[in-house]
């Protein structure tokens, strides 16, 4: 499911900015599934306060963690 600035943009019918990156929601019982679609990527979970750390391989993110970076390579934006 789309959320964010696109997903307003999408309910209003028209671009109000301009957008560099694309949020999604996911179902907490399918993360594993999307962190093995991305394998290679560079993922990085927002631990709250707002630091973000590595996700590991095979960790499943408990309640209270919300946030996941993702980016196809350290190297990209």
């Amino acid at each position: 499911m789309l959320a964010g600035g696109w997903a307003l943009d999408i309910f209003l019918r028209e671009q109000t900015r301009e957008h560099s990156d694309i949020d999604i929601l996911i179902p907490r019982q399918d993360q594993l599934e999307i962190q093995e679609s991305l394998k290679g990527w560079d993922l990085q979970v927002g631990d709250p306060p707002g630091t973000l750390r590595v996700w590991k391989p095979g960790e499943f993110l408990n309640k209270g963690i919300h946030d996941i970076w993702g980016r196809p390579s350290p190297e990209s934006p």
